[in-house]
Parts: structure tokens; sequence; C-alpha cells
């Protein structure tokens, strides 16, 4: 999320990509709070147990879908 877990820019657009460090580094507490938040949303919803968990039921979903296909 732009300004509360990272810095999002529109792609190709240099100047905004530019304004966007310009703020970060100018407002170095504000960033220091919004780096903080974006680790701690990494940690609560990336870990490795819940993307491989993701991924396995990914798997289960498709092979339970072939096995309807296959009857």
């Amino acid at each position: 999320q732009d300004g509360e877990t990272g810095f999002l820019y529109k792609q190709g657009d240099y100047i905004n990509l530019a304004t966007k460090i310009e703020n970060a580094i100018n407002n170095w507490e504000k960033s220091k709070e919004i780096i903080e938040k974006a680790y701690n949303h990494a940690l609560e919803n990336y870990s490795i147990e819940k993307c491989a968990n993701k991924v396995n039921e990914v798997y289960e979903k498709v092979l339970k879908e072939n096995k309807k296909c296959i009857k």
C-alpha cells in the first residue's frame, strides 16, 4: 500500500519515481515507519509456511479438478 507498507510509482515514469525517492529521503522518520510496517507485513503474510501452503492448495485444487475430468 503506497505510503503505508511501501512506495509505489507509475511504471515508466522516472519523474514520479524520483519524486517518491526524494520524499522518502526528505521524510526519513516517516520512511522508517513505512519500512517497519513493510517488514512486519511481509513476516505476517509471506512466511515460507504460508507460501508453501498456498502452493499446496493450488496443487490440490488442480488434482481435484483433473480427477473430475477423467471420470
